[in-house]
């Protein structure tokens, strides 16, 4: 029996032993990662301690990682890459064109700074308000706008392209309403006003002959609400004249 004991010992040892000596090779066997060596030096003076370290690294490690330093920074600041990120979805490019209202200082900045925004942008392409009026009928609308702006965007044919310019000249809205309409009673020139006929109806007589008497008076009714009362009764003796021409 003892010597079936120190057998088993023996053998209870010699597993141990196996075991720790596996452990041994396991750790060996783990890949090493490079290390800069880094020391702690507290200097004394005048009754007066400071703490310092001390890097001790290859020359080829130290160029790398003075390379990377900004961009490891950057990685490592999670917070600052999520909040970039929703600081860019929030002033996008149709944000701030929405919020310059058409105002001359912020459409020149939008025009001068980011010209290529323009063609895609989804705010001019699909996006209309409350009452079906597109972009350029919602420039023809303001009395911010400047002919100078004006004139680029619908004239420029890097920053719109001429057939979605002519489309929405073209489209009406809920009031039956187009945008030459829009800037007959809110554009303060001529030279303005042209700015927002159809390139492609120019010469069409049909287009310039043509009277609807719905969309004139969803036209008077539309400038009746935004208090433009005089000039809609002006544009209606005017337009009920050359009506009249028209049939003589």
């Amino acid at each position: 029996n003892n010597n079936n004991n120190n057998n088993n010992n023996n053998n209870n040892i010699n597993d141990k032993q196996v075991f720790v000596t596996e452990k041994k090779i396991k750790i060996n066997q783990k890949k090493e990662e490079y290390r800069d060596i880094k020391w702690n030096i507290i200097f004394h003076k005048d009754n007066q301690a400071i703490v310092c370290q001390v890097h001790i690294t290859l020359k080829c490690m130290w160029t790398w990682k003075t390379k990377a330093e900004g961009l490891n920074h950057l990685m490592k600041m999670k917070a600052f890459q999520n909040e970039a990120k929703q600081q860019l979805q929030r002033n996008s490019f149709d944000f701030e064109l929405k919020l310059s209202g058409f105002n001359e200082m912020d459409l020149s900045r939008l025009i001068l700074f980011f010209p290529s925004q323009f063609r895609n942008s989804r705010y001019i392409l699909h996006e209309k308000d409350s009452y079906g009026v597109n972009f350029l009928g919602q420039m023809a609308f303001s009395n911010n706008v400047k002919y100078q702006c004006l004139k680029e965007l619908i004239c420029n044919r890097e920053l719109l392209d001429p057939t979605i310019v002519d489309k929405q000249l073209l489209e009406h809205d809920r009031t039956n309403t187009n945008a030459l309409m829009y800037a007959l009673s809110k554009q303060p020139t001529i030279d303005a006003i042209q700015l927002f006929v159809p390139p492609s109806k120019l010469n069409d007589p049909l287009f310039w002959c043509a009277l609807d008497s719905v969309t004139l008076l969803s036209f008077l009714l539309a400038n009746i609400s935004t208090h433009n009362v005089y000039g809609s009764i002006h544009l209606f003796l005017f337009l009920f004249f050359l009506t009249k021409v028209a049939i003589v």
